[in-house]
């Protein structure tokens, strides 16, 4: 604290003139009570200063803590956007790492799908043949006719007979074979014979023997049977 001694000193010198030279007591008082009215003032300036010395020293501190929290929010600030850059960067990778996968995932459905129309197909196919196969199993190996009214049902739904008769012994044969294609197909056996007589012409005839053991032939340019050429043939010749 700064010291006022200079200024009470020239106060005290002061008042001992005064009351040296003859001043009345009024004045005196007065100059009195100035004189401790200037100290009390003294007195508060130098308290004020010392306040405001304690305030400057506060608000220095405060600065110095602002200061220092300054720097640290700094370097918080920079390691967040560090930090930040780094996120934003991991996002993009992750928004590539995304995007691929959506494109492998694409290429995955698009696999199945076409998978899926080839397994449609191939089971397709698969029926289709298990179909045929189960069919073929219906007609091979070749059977034989149950009994006549079987053959003759067969003959009567078959359309060859409709034909024009053959005029030629070769085209005659192949009515006889065509017949004999037919009833294959349909899982049957027939066959075609054919004799040339001592005149030099020919004979052509188709024949079957049904499950019952009978044997039965016909013209092939017909449906009906020879009851000539119709026999057991178990019995055939005793």
């Amino acid at each position: 604290m700064r010291t006022s001694a200079p200024l009470i000193l020239l106060i005290i010198i002061l008042s001992l003139t005064i009351i040296g030279c003859g001043i009345s007591p009024d004045i005196y008082n007065s100059v009195v009570t100035e004189r401790n009215a200037a100290q009390n003032t003294i007195v508060q300036l130098e308290k004020s200063q010392v306040d405001n010395e304690n305030t400057i020293t506060l608000l220095q501190n405060s600065n110095k803590e602002l200061t220092e929290q300054q720097e640290s929010d700094k370097e918080t600030i920079t390691s967040l956007n560090t930090d930040k850059s780094k996120l934003e960067s991991e996002k993009l990778a992750d928004n590539n790492t995304i995007s691929e996968l959506e494109k492998a995932q694409l290429v995955t459905q698009n696999t199945i799908a076409v998978l899926q129309n080839d397994k449609t197909a191939i089971e397709s196919t698969l029926a289709e043949k298990e179909q045929i196969n189960k069919e073929l199993n219906q007609l091979y190996p070749a059977k034989l006719f149950k009994d006549r009214n079987e053959l003759e049902e067969w003959l009567r739904n078959d359309d060859l007979s409709e034909r024009p008769n053959t005029t030629t012994a070769d085209a005659w044969y192949q009515r006889g074979l065509e017949l004999q294609k037919r009833a294959s197909t349909d899982g049957y056996i027939i066959s075609t014979d054919f004799v040339e007589n001592v005149d030099g012409s020919y004979s052509v005839w188709a024949s079957a023997v049904t499950q019952n053991n009978y044997y039965y032939a016909w013209d092939p340019d017909g449906d009906e049977l020879n009851p000539l050429f119709t026999m057991n043939i178990f019995t055939f010749g005793y």
